[in-house]
């Protein structure tokens, strides 16, 4: 009987989900991703990590995970129907009355703010600049879109302009199932990022992203389970659904104050996690929108968050 390989990190699959990415071949849709026991695994395996290295909760972070899962009761309370409401209403401000003793609470402090975090760990030192022969690509309104790469080296530099025409684009799975690709660099003519851009991209460990993104859409990242840092730069408003899906590798994640919200699941099975360097203050980063369906981003939220990191390259490690 022949062995059954996962389609994202090729590792066997016994299964119908994958131990090690979280892939779901029963359900591997955009908007469903795996529901089953794989986040579950991952989140106690993270906490047994935790608990044999000696980490320990400190009290801003049991404050600011506290905060976050009121708000999100808020969020239900505001669902419920109409002869729950005036009970509702009440533990609604009772919350609210929390929030702001918290909100007084989580002022700087010399473990969370203004000292310095671990650094990201390095990446690729040198990527190799492509030819334009070696990508697929289209004519767009005001430039390039890339749709597709046929060439063979694994660390590239994607070129900021083909035939004198800027690249401005990434299109939807132009680099999904590349099982070479290793590093990537993206000019700052890039504009956008198609969702699954580059899904299933097992090797890919280091990413350099264009500083005029807005946004990581669905899937960009799903199942790079070999990706272990990523600076997300300043200007990118949202993370989308299913963005870091399955990226059990993801130690380290730089987001930028201007972050508004991060989708459902975008998150799951990052059971590696640790550090998130947060450009902002912790009140700055209470206002993000998490969206916590079925739990699907724990892995973000048990993280340490470093706050008013806004150069994590060059902080010293502790």
């Amino acid at each position: 009987m022949s062995t059954q390989l996962c389609p994202v990190c090729e590792a066997e699959l016994k299964q119908s989900v994958c131990p090690t990415c979280g892939y779901d071949a029963s359900c591997d849709c955009e908007r469903y991703p795996t529901l089953g026991p794989v986040p579950e695994a991952l989140a106690s395996a993270s906490g047994r990590r935790r608990v044999l290295q000696g980490e320990r909760v400190t009290q801003d972070d049991a404050v600011l995970r506290l905060r976050r899962a009121l708000l999100d009761v808020k969020a239900m309370l505001n669902r419920l129907p109409d002869p729950l409401l005036p009970a509702a209403q009440d533990f609604s401000s009772r919350i609210d009355a929390f929030l702001r003793q918290a909100e007084a609470f989580s002022a700087p402090s010399s473990e969370t703010e203004g000292t310095a975090a671990p650094a990201l760990p390095a990446g690729h030192d040198e990527v190799v600049s492509i030819p334009a022969a070696a990508f697929r690509y289209s004519d767009a309104e005001r430039g390039v879109l890339i749709t597709g790469y046929t060439g063979t080296e694994s660390d590239i530099a994607i070129p900021a302009s083909i035939q004198d025409r800027p690249v401005i684009g990434i299109a939807a799975s132009a680099f999904s199932f590349n099982r070479q690709l290793e590093a990537v660099s993206i000019p700052d003519s890039v504009l956008t990022l198609g969702s699954s851009a580059f899904y299933g991209c097992s090797k890919l460990s280091s990413v350099t992203l264009s500083n005029k993104l807005t946004a990581i859409e669905n899937s960009t990242f799903r199942g790079c389970c070999n990706l272990r840092q990523l600076i997300v730069p300043e200007g990118v408003r949202s993370v989308g659904n299913s963005a870091f899906v399955g990226c059990a590798s993801l130690y380290a994640l730089s987001l930028p104050v201007s972050l508004n919200s991060i989708d459902s699941f975008a998150f799951q099975g990052c059971g590696s996690l640790r550090h998130i360097y947060y450009a902002g203050s912790a009140a700055q980063w209470m206002n993000v929108h998490i969206n916590n369906y079925f739990h699907g981003n724990r892995d973000l939220k048990s993280a340490n968050i470093h706050f008013n990191v806004s150069d994590p390259t060059v902080m010293a490690a502790r």
